[in-house]
């Protein structure tokens, strides 16, 4: 049987990339989600995106903190590259940094079941797969400095 609910609002918000991560990004974040969540009726919350969190989890567990729409915290998702071996988002190439996961996905685990997810890399794709669907090896890292993250939801 098929839900027939659907999405019915979306937002998108763009955090001050200088703000304090462990301070000011949390306070503006939780601000704007809990305001566009006051502003319309949601049956599920999302938050994915590039989170910059390298000190601690601490903000990103602050901003998941009550907003499933049951009061609860929003789950976050732990996907893996395609070879189990790593949930890097972002690659160092170059950098003094090492890589590691910034970019995150929170979900409602109280209306929505996360059924897969998965950090892209094409590196990970079999040649024959890749050749197909008229992708490149290197497309994933040349498209961008973080990885995308790819999460399959349904309805509970």
């Amino acid at each position: 049987m098929v839900n027939p609910r659907s999405l019915h609002g979306a937002f998108s918000i763009l955090f001050d990339a200088d703000a304090n991560p462990a301070t000011g990004w949390t306070e503006q974040g939780l601000a704007a989600v809990g305001q566009a969540l006051a502003a319309g009726s949601f049956d599920a919350v999302i938050v994915a995106g590039d989170f910059n969190l390298v000190a601690s989890r601490d903000p990103l567990d602050r901003l998941a903190a009550s907003l499933d729409r049951d009061g609860s915290p929003l789950f976050v998702a732990e996907p893996l590259q395609l070879n189990g071996l790593s949930n890097a988002t972002w690659l160092r190439r170059g950098s003094p940094f090492l890589s590691g996961r910034l970019d995150y996905v929170l979900y409602s685990n109280s209306s929505l079941r996360l059924l897969h997810s998965f950090v892209l890399r094409s590196t990970d794709l079999p040649t024959r797969w890749l050749r197909r669907h008229h992708l490149q090896p290197d497309d994933s890292d040349l498209a961008s400095d973080h990885l995308p993250l790819v999460s399959d939801f349904q309805w509970r």
